[in-house]
Formats: C-alpha cells, structure tokens, sequence
C-alpha cells in the first residue's frame, strides 16, 4: 500500500496565502524589495539556501508582494518544470510577453522576440543538421560506397559549412542589432513598471539548461529595469558549471552572472524554535492528530524540534519524519502498543541511520549508540519522565534497568506478551515501523 504524501502535507497554497510567513521571513522579503527599488542597476541577486528550506514558498510570497503594491511586477518561472524546453530564450521570453499589456511598447517587445527567438531558433536547427556531423554523418555510412561516392558527399558537406559560416558572417552584425534592439525595447517597456523575474529550482535542472539559463539572462534580458532573483542551492550549481565544462573552479564562473548572494537570516532561538514548532504542528494536523492530544504532540514535537538544532535537518525532513511517524501510529493495530518514544526513534534511524537500525532491528542496538546520536541522559529514572520521555523509554528497554520505580514503567506490558523490555523494540520494528505502507512524495515544495 502507497501513501500520497500530496493529501497529507499542509498545503502549500495556505502557506503561500497566509496573512504571515510561518517562518518570520516577511521582514526579509520587504528588504529584498526595497532593494530592488532602490537599485539603479539590474540586479541578479542569489537566494542561496539548501533543499527542503522553504524556498519555494518564500518566492511566491514575495511575488505576490510585489504584484499586491503594483510599484513593480513579478514573475515567476520554475525552471525545473520548463528543463525540457531545449530554446531557454523562447522558455524565459514567454513569461515576460505573458505579463505585457496591450500598447506599442508590447508590440515592439514582442516583434523584437520573435526576431530573436527566429534567430536562436535558426542556430538551433543548424545544430541538428550536417553542420555538426559528428554522431549524423559517420565513417561507417561509407563503408558499402565507393572512393568517388565517398568523396562527392564529402564536397558536398564541405560546400554547405562554407555555405553556413558564408551566412553566420554576414548575419553576425544584423543579429547583434537585433538583440541591442530588444533590449532596449524590453526596458523601454519595464521602465513604465520595472520587473522582478523569479527563477525558482534552477538547482534542480539539467546542468546544461541550468548554465544556459544564466547565460541567456545576461545575453538577452540584462536591461536597467529587470532584476532576476536566482533561487537555488550554490553547491548545486557549482557542481552543474564543473560537471558542464571541466577542470574550473564553478564558484568563480558564477560570480560573473551574480551581483549579489543573500541567505534567509537567522532568527533568536526561541522565535526559530516556535516557528518549527508551528511548522510541525501544521503537518500534524494535516495528517490527521488533533490539538487535543496535546500532551503526545508537544513529545513528538520536542523530538523533531531537537533534530532540527542538533542534527541540522531541513523542514523537508522534518516533513517527512512527522508524516511517517503519524502515519505509523495511525497504522498500528488499536490493540497493539505503541510508545511515541520508540517509534520516533526507530522512523528516525530508518530514514537517516540504517546502520543503527539495523541492530535495533535484531536486537544488538545499545543505550550507547543512542545517547551519542540524541544525546540522551544515561542517569534518567521514571521520576524525570516529564523532560527526558525518550531517554527513559529506550533506557528502560535496551538497558534493562532495576528498582520499584522501572517496575512499575513496564507493569503493563504484559497485556503485550511483552515479557522482556528489550521485546518492546523487536515488536515495534516489526508490527509498526517495518509495517508501515510506503510513503511518496508527488510534488516537493
């Protein structure tokens, strides 16, 4: 059986349309505008943050933003959706021409992209033609022909390059006219109402698209009243520029196409804590636990709040492992046992530390191994259960422990036929963990 995780996650139109940003951000977003305003030259600025940090969200909220004050006008183009369109200017012009309002300044934009996109268009197809015969025109087509046969083709791919290159030089200077002359009408155009055009998952694409994305925003629409903001990973586009041409150093090539590298800034602990803790809530909720079980969400939530500074996890992870451990609880028989502290627990070293859950899995995992990764207490007793749930628990059935007080923790259990503590483990890796249905992700946010 396969969970959908599209009808469990809290939707991202909500957070997108949310009178606040979940995550503090807004006051961010109103700075990035005000530069924008205030720069007297087209920016390209980077957001540069990791996957699964709420990029997307943060993008379209500041596109809404801005089209809400109507001083400028954004756009938003996800060019992980558009990799497959092999003309990267045709992809990116589109978005421009989507927005324009009727008047002689459109029309000369769009004439002028027509112009261009027939010239980049034309380079295109003479790419796929004898003009690259390489991987066309082989060695072994020949092999059944004669020496004279060989040669007349030969003249003849000869003559149509001296025909093109003919062609490229005297075309050169006219398409250099061409593009200055849709740059200037595009600011023409942009200087009634400048632009904002948002790239989202750039990292995500092809290396090849992704390169000629930057270089087709320098080339064709580097004008005085268009900025770009580049939302991405940095380590991923450097490792697409290394990937694509070799033995350079990637982050040197990109500084030539950006004006500016930003990061989301860092709230005060105890705002970042609450905002997570909100966050998880939210996917929670959306899963199906309500606010009334509130002493099992604020558990749950401590847990994933903890990984989160200590174990550095993005809110996609954070996701994730709420999701599943919901999902895991949901699925457990009514009947069966289920200790929130072993499950969170054991989702989390089966999606990050399969090492260690493989001996929890067949009984070898220690106390150790588990106070190192979560740090928990080795000296925790049931009278400090209130602060330390998952120490207690996991000391209680992996070190077996003595006294009036652990007696009466696992006094219960044998409704379980769970005679050994260390039983509790092996029976939620196999009736909840290892039992769990597979959950995919239909569309990342």
């Amino acid at each position: 059986m396969t969970v959908n995780t599209l009808f469990l996650t809290p939707s991202i139109d909500e957070a997108i349309n949310a009178e606040a940003d979940m995550f503090g951000r807004d006051a961010f977003r109103d700075g990035l505008i005000n530069l924008f305003k205030n720069s007297a030259n087209p920016l390209v600025v980077a957001l540069d943050e990791p996957w699964g940090t709420g990029k997307t969200v943060f993008s379209r909220r500041l596109q809404n933003k801005i089209n809400e004050e109507d001083e400028f006008q954004a756009i938003y183009f996800d060019a992980f959706e558009n990799d497959h369109e092999e003309d990267v200017f045709i992809a990116i012009a589109s978005e421009f021409l989507s927005i324009l309002k009727p008047s002689e300044k459109a029309t000369e934009v769009k004439e002028k992209a027509k112009q261009v996109g027939k010239i980049l268009g034309r380079a295109l197809l003479k790419s796929g033609v004898r003009f690259a015969t390489a991987g066309i025109v082989r060695s072994g087509d020949f092999s059944e022909a004669n020496e004279e046969s060989a040669n007349d083709v030969g003249y003849q791919i000869e003559a149509e390059l001296d025909q093109l290159i003919d062609q490229k030089l005297n075309n050169f200077a006219k398409d250099k006219l061409v593009f200055k002359s849709f740059r200037i009408a595009l600011a023409e155009y942009a200087s009634e109402k400048p632009i904002v055009f948002i790239i989202d998952e750039l990292d995500r694409c092809r290396p090849d698209y992704a390169l000629s994305v930057l270089e087709t925003i320098k080339h064709f629409f580097s004008v005085i009243v268009v900025h770009f903001l580049l939302v991405s990973n940095s380590k991923s586009l450097v490792a697409s520029v290394e990937h694509q041409y070799g033995e350079i150093d990637g982050f040197d090539y990109l500084q030539k196409f950006i004006s500016l590298r930003l990061n989301f800034p860092i709230s005060k602990r105890y705002e970042q804590e609450n905002n997570i803790k909100l966050y998880i809530r939210k996917c929670m909720i959306s899963v199906g636990i309500k606010n009334t079980d509130k002493r099992l969400l604020e558990y749950l939530q401590d847990f994933l709040v903890e990984r989160f500074h200590k174990a550095d996890y993005s809110l996609r992870t954070l996701e994730k492992m709420s999701f599943l451990i919901i999902v895991a609880l949901s699925f457990s028989n009514d009947k069966s046992l289920k200790l929130a502290p072993i499950i969170a627990v054991l989702i989390d070293l089966k999606l990050m530390s399969p090492d260690l859950y493989r001996k929890a899995k067949y009984g070898k995992l220690k106390f150790s191994d588990l106070q190192k990764r979560y740090n928990f207490d080795p000296h925790v007793t049931p009278e400090t259960n209130d602060r330390n749930w998952y120490d207690m628990w996991w000391k209680y059935c992996l070190d077996n422990p003595t006294g009036e007080e652990w007696d009466k923790l696992g006094k219960g259990l044998w409704q379980y036929n769970l005679r050994n503590p260390k039983d509790i483990v092996r029976h939620t890796v196999e009736s909840v963990v290892d039992a769990l249905p597979t959950v995919t992700s239909s569309s990342p946010q």
